[in-house]
């Protein structure tokens, strides 16, 4: 067995090298623990080849020196002389004769520890306090991603691998969340770097397997993956936390074969038994801090714990119903309503429950963008495939990959676009503008809309078989003046709100301003009385909002009542007219559209709103 023999101060001490893959370095996980700060805390390996040993630097600022001169791959030969830094080491292949030393095996301490422990018969093996440190340093609270390398680094360096990675099992799909090599750097995920036969044969088996030479296995050697790949030696365990399979651990290694022997094996298996149920607890862990972090968000936005969603009525009780059935489902919904009912709102609620959550919530209202370039906007396009297209564009479709796409204001679409959105839902592709090239999707649609649809088919300006694939599924929201006690409830909820935005002290409205909101038309619906709200808490000076702070100075009294039918008439359509422009920060065409009006009758009213 050779050896490595080198002064630690007026000590000797010999080092037995056992392994095929030796460590030398100043970082205490290293084979061999040197304590000469001129030493990188990875210097250099001594690699077992057959009946060779090849010493490789893994530092580029390691002084390596064999017999006098540098080296950063070198055959050693017994009586060479090395010097690491400025420790220097003498390699035999028998143990030397005629000297005091301190005989180490195996993983150990640094040679400044006391005292050395000299391997004989029956001893703890010193792997089995490597799982030990290991454990203890994933209970100091890392994140999930550091929970991976911090495991992954230690298995390698457990059994002398020169690459490991960390399967993550996800329904039938697997995941590489992390993959390392010996140096400790990041390899990538690619799949391609793996056996899917060997991990697919521990996964079917759930049980570990080591391969000595993996390109001559009468079961694996003919494997494409084994081929592609050049393997040599491979040891996969699988993870496992509470009978239930969570990923595997693969240690594989290209250039050596027989590196790992049933040794390493079991020790593999103890490491894994472990590491199973840390990996399962971290990752319980990470879903409970994101949940967290939503809820701490939604609290900051002033959505409270019960979604971004509030209210008793019952129409709302069975709004939140539907949510709760189909949110875990990917089937489409169509939202209806008022504008301002909160449809965006039951589009993310869906979204936020569903097992899309994590990805990505893209929202695109299909009336504020012009015909002309609506169809770029969902689908993306090529460079010059028009004028002005500089780039490549990715449309919200692939945006939204993998999450939910709100298609706000549906019945605004132009027919033509109606065509190939059907199209989209129906086949899961999308094509650029100007590519002719199909790209797949995985997406749910929500869409939205304050129109009548099948008002809308009657008169050809809605797809019919477009209505059908859209309303799988329909959410109908109430208006606010429908809602009775909500409107209280949702006005509280609001001044809680954005009295912290505005830092302000008013924390309640009077008895009149509830019944005055409560009794109210509300032609904007929840968005106008936000805007209420807002200017009420930024404009008072009293402790409490009033029913004057609030805007309403009387002309909601029964007097205005009173007067003659017509003027009634008029007077009221004026008022309402000017609250839904207020509620649409006085966009015209918005306001038109939410009132099925003519656009001109909104211009002939704000010139009426002047003359006054």
């Amino acid at each position: 067995m050779p050896y490595l023999t080198y002064h630690d101060g007026e000590e000797t001490q010999r080092f037995e090298i056992t392994r095929k893959l030796t460590g030398v370095g100043r970082a205490a996980d290293n084979d061999l623990c040197l304590s000469d700060s001129a030493v990188q805390a990875y210097h250099a390996q001594i690699l077992k080849d057959g009946k060779n040993f090849v010493l490789s630097s893994l530092d580029r600022a390691a002084v390596l020196v064999v017999n006098g001169k540098d080296r950063r791959n070198y055959s050693l030969k017994d009586g060479d002389l090395l010097m690491f830094g400025g420790t220097e080491l003498t390699f035999s292949l028998e143990e030397p004769h005629g000297e005091d030393a301190a005989v180490i095996s195996g993983r150990h301490a640094s040679p400044t520890s006391t005292p050395l422990r000299v391997a004989v018969p029956g001893a703890v093996d010193p792997r089995l306090e490597k799982i030990a440190t290991f454990a203890g340093k994933l209970l100091l609270g890392m994140q999930v991603p550091e929970v991976f390398k911090t495991l992954l680094d230690s298995v390698i360096e457990l059994c002398g691998a020169n690459k490991g990675f960390l399967i993550h099992l996800q329904g039938d799909s697997i995941q590489i969340p992390a993959a390392r090599n010996i140096d400790r750097v990041d390899v990538g995920a690619d799949t391609a770097q793996v056996s899917d036969s060997v991990i697919a044969r521990v996964i079917k088996e759930r049980k570990p397997i080591i391969i000595a030479d993996a390109l001559n296995d009468t079961i694996l050697g003919q494997s494409k993956s084994v081929v592609d790949l050049q393997l040599s030696s491979v040891m996969c365990v699988p993870l496992t936390a509470r009978d239930s399979l969570i990923g595997v651990l693969y240690l594989g290694n290209e250039g050596i074969e027989g590196l790992f022997t049933e040794d390493d094996l079991e020790i593999l298996k103890i490491f894994a038994a472990q590491a199973g149920l840390i990996l399962h607890n971290a990752l319980l862990l990470d879903d409970l801090r994101l949940e967290n972090e939503d809820l701490a968000q939604a609290v900051q936005a002033g959505t409270g714990l019960g979604g971004s969603m509030i209210g008793n009525h019952p129409r709302m009780v069975e709004v939140f119903r539907t949510i709760e059935k189909v949110a875990p489902t990917d089937i489409t919904v169509l939202v209806t309503g008022d504008t301002g009912t909160g449809k965006e709102l039951v589009a993310r609620e869906l979204h936020s429950r569903s097992n899309r959550r994590k990805k990505p919530f893209v929202s695109i209202n299909c009336g504020a963008i012009p015909e002309n370039l609506l169809e770029s906007e969902l689908f993306g396009h090529k460079k010059g495939a028009f004028t002005g297209a500089l780039a490549d564009k990715q449309g919200k479709f692939e945006d939204a990959n993998g999450g939910t796409l709100f298609l706000d204001e549906i019945g605004e679409m132009p027919m033509n676009l109606q065509v190939k959105l059907l199209r989209v839902l129906q086949e899961r592709e999308i094509e650029r503008v100007g590519e002719g090239k199909a790209r797949p999707v995985d997406i749910r649609v929500v869409s939205a809309t304050n129109k009548d649809l099948a008002h809308e088919i009657t008169t050809g300006r809605f797809r019919e078989d477009l209505y059908y694939r859209l309303n799988e599924i329909t959410v109908g929201l109430p208006a606010l003046r429908e809602r009775g006690d909500d409107i209280a409830l949702i006005a509280k909820h609001l001044l809680k709100r954005f009295g912290v935005l505005y830092q302000s002290k008013i924390s309640s409205f009077t008895t009149e301003a509830l019944e005055a909101m409560r009794t109210y038309v509300w032609p904007g619906n929840v968005r106008q009385l936000e805007n209420r709200i807002k200017k009420a808490l930024v404009m008072s000076d009293g402790a409490m909002l009033t029913a004057s702070d609030l805007g309403f100075d009387g002309e909601e009294t029964p007097e205005a009542l009173w007067l003659p039918l017509n003027d009634a008439k008029e007077n009221f359509q004026q008022r309402y007219i000017k609250e839904c422009l207020e509620a649409h920060s006085w966009n015209k065409a918005a306001t038109a559209r939410a009132l099925d009006v003519d656009p001109r009758t909104i211009f002939r009213y704000i010139e009426k709103f002047k003359d006054d």
